[in-house]
């Protein structure tokens, strides 16, 4: 009996030890991980500073399931600045006096660490999963466009990054940009879920469902909504990437059928590629300057393309081949065009019947008005026009000839 008791009081005695050495332990964790992260706080903010001209903000810490760290309430201020004694000095600590725009917040941060990793120093493995909650971009256009200039830059033109190897999740994501002075919606645009992976040695993303919507912003039209879904990846160095998009668009008054693009790359330039039959269109931009070259054969717009009104039922019977190409800078922009159009039976343009006819356009142009020559042939008609059209107040000034059955029209 005695020794059995005996047995029963070590185990107790055991059990107890156990628990005051695991609340030990855990309540050590939890400081040196908090002291830890309180301590890397000035590191983060310079490296936010840096990449986005904000100054990092959140409420407060906590740590959940003993390996999890949470941070609450996170904003990203524009830095302000009020005059103490005739100097500029940064306002950090002083909410009261001096009210700060907020252009980026998030709800919730919760980073799972690995203990074991930080125990074997291997720091590229201590931060495990990542996930945000809610996170909101709310920028004035075009006054702080510089947030995402200097993001862009900081990823991609900037410094060599290191990643540690963990996964980031980001439910939901909103960016709205807004016209300065006012309350104004331009664009929005909001991604359900975003995914980022680094554990193959190199970032990896995806976006399966990206909704845009546009009121007027960058010339767009002001009704225009687009859905994307993006997967892709970013070289370990943050030096090039390259992205697959799925993309579909409408408005009042067209429609663009799914389409599938290739998007890459580097050194501060990037292009794009959309292939498929008929048509084959690629793209880039850099350093402000853009290019645009397309080539079409056999190709029929209605097969991507639904419009309304006159532009619609011309899109439904018509053929196109041949090149187009644009470019530009700033508000300067150029193309050239060199174009067939064949007409199907039955096409009617103006209550003129064109099916049958061919229309061949080549020429220069740019936001004023283009330059060139047209010809058009069928139907038992011939005639080209070759000379000037500019937009604005419609006025022509060139040559033209039309010739036919019973008739002979020649403008030199």
């Amino acid at each position: 009996m005695k020794r059995g008791l005996s047995k029963g009081i070590i185990v107790l005695a055991a059990l107890l030890a156990a628990f005051f050495v695991t609340s030990w332990v855990a309540s050590t964790l939890r400081q040196e991980v908090q002291r830890f992260v309180v301590g890397s706080i000035d590191d983060l903010q310079a490296i936010v500073e840096q990449a986005t001209g904000l100054r990092l903000r959140y409420a407060w810490l906590s740590i959940e399931k003993l390996n999890t760290l949470v941070i609450h309430e996170v904003r990203l201020e524009q830095p302000s600045t009020v005059e103490s004694s005739g100097t500029s000095i940064q306002s950090a600590d002083t909410a009261d006096a001096v009210t700060r725009r907020t252009p980026v917040t998030i709800d919730r941060v919760a980073i799972r660490l690995s203990y074991w990793a930080a125990i074997m120093g291997h720091g590229t493995d201590i931060i495990r999963d990542v996930n945000a909650d809610k996170l909101s971009f709310d920028l004035q256009w075009p006054e702080e466009d510089y947030v995402l200039i200097k993001l862009y830059k900081f990823l991609f033109e900037g410094p060599a990054i290191t990643l540690p190897r963990f996964q980031l999740t980001i439910e939901p994501v909103h960016l709205n940009i807004r016209k300065s002075g006012a309350n104004t919606l331009l664009a929005g645009v909001s991604i359900k879920t975003l995914q980022l992976s680094t554990l193959a040695g190199f970032p990896e993303i995806a976006a399966p469902l990206v909704a845009i919507e546009s009121h007027g912003f960058m010339g767009l039209p002001p009704d225009a909504q687009a859905q994307l879904s993006v997967w892709g990846k970013l070289a370990a160095d943050f030096s090039s990437f390259s992205f697959n998009i799925g993309v579909r668009a409408k408005s009042a008054d067209f429609s663009l059928a799914y389409q599938e693009l290739a998007v890459w790359g580097a050194g501060g330039r990037i292009e794009g590629e959309l292939r498929k039959a008929g048509v084959e269109v690629r793209g880039w931009y850099e350093g402000g300057r853009w290019g645009l070259e397309g080539a079409f054969e056999g190709y029929e717009g209605w097969r991507d393309l639904e419009a309304g009104g006159e532009v619609g039922k011309v899109l439904g019977q018509v053929v196109v081949s041949g090149k187009v190409r644009a470019g530009g800078e700033g508000e300067t922009v150029g193309y050239g065009v060199e174009l067939w159009v064949e007409g199907k039976e039955g096409l009617e343009v103006g209550g003129l019947q064109a099916g049958g006819l061919t229309v061949v356009v080549r020429g220069e142009g740019d936001g004023f008005g283009v330059e060139g020559r047209c010809e058009v042939r069928g139907r038992g008609v011939e005639g080209w026009y070759e000379g000037k059209l500019r937009y604005g107040d419609l006025e022509v000034g060139g040559r033209y000839e039309v010739r036919g059955e019973g008739l002979s029209l020649i403008h030199i």
